[in-house]
């Protein structure tokens, strides 16, 4: 690598919902591995950004993590000593992809002091659009009702709310009950339509709760507060259609950021005629910036949680790998056009 032509590519790593250090595996590892190969004039480093608390504001959590990001790029600015520039590509995985979304956005307004030239958002299953309305499926419900069999005070809680939301919105809905477990039929409405996203979001609101207790399990017993703080945190999947779909808009404006989403889907099989996916599908309009990646996972909680086990999804190395190089690719050509 030439020394007057010596680039940082950071690539940081943001988990989501109840994710930890060790969300991504040794994804990150094989990851900076193989580009280290691949690019020649380019450094890439991997950079977990530390677990954080996934409960309570998240504007206050992507305050603390633009404070984070801004220290991370002044020490390896410090470290190349003028030599070339420091990018950032984000890597995020279910709600990380929003926090990393809002990051960006908030830099784009902010002319206090230079922003980190974050090149681009690589997010895995975060649901922009909320989670699918067929989520809780059968086997979603199994899981909650394996958490109600040793905590059904905190599980009444979240079945108080979904039967509370699913009565205002005018869905069907089977109780659940000891016996056997139904799975909630949701009618599905058009992204643009109005009355379809709040029958969405109620059945997201639902299949977050499940998701909660699932998570949570070994937790679950210190009752209501610790479950209400974090659905706080979530409760950002339930604005309104026009305030999601202007998030992502938002984003595909910034032309020197690069931007995909990359989500699990279950081939049809079993009792299952039709795919299945844990994030609720983009508008038409936005689709170009959606990709599926097929998972061998026995249903949608799994598929999103074990997203980067090279096991449960096919081909999650190449598809990266290709997808960076396009991000630097996107960002050398907008700078060569600015220049000229």
């Amino acid at each position: 690598m030439s020394p007057t032509n010596y680039h940082k590519l950071l690539l940081i790593f943001i988990h989501g919902f109840k994710g930890d250090d060790h969300t991504f595996k040794n994804f990150p590892e094989r990851l900076q591995q193989e580009l280290t190969i691949t690019l020649q004039t380019v450094e890439a480093e991997s950079i977990i950004y530390p677990q954080y608390e996934t409960r309570g504001d998240l504007k206050k959590a992507v305050e603390m993590f633009c404070i984070w990001l801004d220290n991370i790029v002044e020490e390896k600015e410090k470290e190349i000593r003028g030599k070339g520039d420091v990018w950032v590509c984000l890597i995020c995985h279910s709600m990380g992809g929003i926090l990393g979304a809002d990051a960006i956005l908030k830099y784009k307004y902010q002319t206090e002091y230079p922003s980190p030239k974050i090149i681009g958002l690589l997010a895995f299953d975060t649901p922009y659009f909320g989670i699918d309305n067929n989520v809780f499926t059968k086997a979603a419900l199994v899981r909650a009702n394996k958490v109600k069999q040793t905590a059904s005070g905190t599980y009444t809680f979240l079945s108080n709310i979904a039967g509370g939301f699913f009565a205002s919105s005018q869905t069907n809905t089977k109780a659940v009950e000891n016996g056997p477990i139904e799975t909630v039929q949701v009618k599905k409405q058009p992204a643009s339509s109005s009355s379809g996203w709040g029958k969405i979001m109620a059945a997201s609101l639902v299949a977050g709760a499940a998701a909660v207790a699932y998570y949570n399990k070994d937790l679950i017993s210190q009752g209501t507060e610790f479950l209400g703080s974090h659905l706080e945190f979530v409760s950002v999947l339930f604005n309104s259609d026009d305030e999601l779909v202007e998030r992502v808009k938002n984003l595909v404006q910034i032309k020197d950021v690069y931007l995909h989403c990359y989500y699990t889907e279950i081939p049809p099989g079993g009792q299952y005629r039709e795919t299945r996916t844990f994030i609720h599908l983009p508008p038409s309009d936005l689709k170009s910036y959606f990709s599926a990646l097929t998972s061998m996972s026995q249903d949608e909680i799994d598929a999103h949680i074990s997203i980067f086990n090279q096991d449960q999804t096919n081909g999650l190395n190449s598809i990266v790998l290709k997808e960076i190089t396009e991000v630097i690719n996107n960002y050398e050509k907008n700078e060569q056009t600015v220049a000229s």
